[in-house]
């Protein structure tokens, strides 16, 4: 308890000296990827090829984040195909926060807007910390129960390293609620890994995606049975 009382301390006080700041932007590269695999699948290899080479960017300003693809980095073997599977395998969909209104928008691969509430996610913060970059990193992480294709319960622990002296509570994907921004976010297999973030006085506009919003909950039910 000690560690989060003394981090909530110090993201107030870093809070109350970034006032300046009104917006941002984050870009992440795949640090690593996994899918096991015979070695032999072509298909599975030129994916996880092309998943290695991509990045996504996080937008934040006062009212809003978004976590989007931001393309894909030289290479050789660039397949649009194989980039929508790999896309869909690091980050299923376009996320969007209204914190105004306190939901989160995903706009998945068909088009298709989904909403549910912001959850309160209930980070387990420990001592331990590392340098990344110029930033003393803390780790957080994050368990939860989960239902597969099977619709076996299983569990699920997400790794995140944040920096309190970014006192920014963002991160990759649904990942944030911590006392400083996630450099480093590890879920499942997927490692992400912020490489350039950029601070702003000025306001950076966040294009919400207008749309009929259909209930997450909804969705999951009709499409995957849950």
């Amino acid at each position: 308890m000690k560690i989060i009382f003394l981090l909530l301390t110090v993201f107030t006080l870093l809070s109350s000296n970034a006032q300046n700041i009104v917006s941002g932007k984050v870009t992440y590269e795949i640090e690593e990827v996994h899918l096991e695999h015979n070695g032999k699948n072509t298909e599975i290899i030129t994916m996880l090829e092309m998943a290695k080479r991509q990045q996504y960017q996080l937008v934040f300003n006062k009212n809003y984040t978004s976590f989007l693809m931001l393309g894909v980095m030289d290479s050789e073997v660039y397949n649009d195909f194989y980039n929508n599977l790999a896309k869909n395998f690091v980050s299923y969909s376009d996320l969007y926060y209204d914190y105004k209104n306190n939901k989160i928008i995903e706009k998945v691969f068909d088009g298709t807007l989904l909403q549910q509430k912001i959850p309160d996610l209930l980070w387990q913060i420990s001592s331990e910390s590392k340098m990344i970059d110029k930033y003393k990193c803390y780790k957080a992480t994050y368990s939860f129960d989960y239902q597969d294709r099977s619709k076996k319960t299983k569990s699920r622990t997400v790794t995140a390293w944040f920096a309190p002296s970014l006192p920014y509570s963002f991160g990759p994907k649904q990942f944030q609620g911590l006392p400083g921004l996630i450099l480093q976010l590890s879920d499942h297999t997927v490692t992400f890994l912020a490489t350039k973030i950029e601070l702003l006085e000025s306001d950076t506009k966040i294009n919400i995606p207008v749309g009929k919003l259909i209930e997450k909950t909804e969705f999951e039910r009709a499409v995957l049975g849950k």
